[in-house]
């Protein structure tokens, strides 16, 4: 999917990405995680849209905005690739930002760090230390859902299918 949105946006056109699942805001934050973050691998300003629809949960209405849609990505430490596949760094896929806002407040540089396999794997050294990772609460924005960046450190390891977002 990264690769589609890739040459979508290569060509000026929108991209959109229906995060769909069954669940609820409030328990699906590693499924929004995931997400976010594999989306925001090719994240091109210009033609992304981005939506997460879940089945059930008090975001369930017409206009279903959950909270991560407030973290903008800019100056990508690599520039926009060709395919995501030159994001790969031994077995999970990384993108790293200069800077990222939330709420137009820059919170520095950033990494969208995705493990996409079977089995756990070893995070590889990054080209920044980073001290903290991404935290979402509750569902979404018009029920009072919200992200904040004071999470643990990043782990060293990725179980399978997991992702997360760090910030220096």
């Amino acid at each position: 999917m990264e690769d589609e949105e890739l040459w979508t946006g290569a060509h000026g056109k929108q991209f959109i990405i229906d995060n769909d699942a069954n669940g609820d805001g409030a328990t699906s934050t590693a499924l929004r995680t995931y997400g976010y973050a594999s989306a925001m691998l090719t994240f091109n300003f210009n033609s992304l849209i981005w939506y997460t629809h879940l089945s059930t949960g008090a975001s369930l209405t017409p206009l279903s905005l959950f909270p991560e849609i407030q973290l903008v990505p800019a100056n990508p430490v690599v520039a926009t690739p060709t395919s995501v596949a030159s994001l790969k760094v031994g077995n999970v896929y990384v993108r790293e930002w200069n800077d990222c806002f939330i709420n137009n407040v820059d919170q520095g540089a950033c990494a969208f760090v995705v493990n996409p396999t079977a089995s756990t794997q070893t995070v590889p050294t990054l080209s920044k230390t980073y001290t903290r990772t991404l935290v979402m609460s509750g569902e979404g924005v018009l029920n009072g859902g919200t992200i904040a960046t004071n999470g643990a450190a990043p782990p060293s390891s990725l179980l399978s299918g997991t992702a997360y977002i760090a910030f220096r």
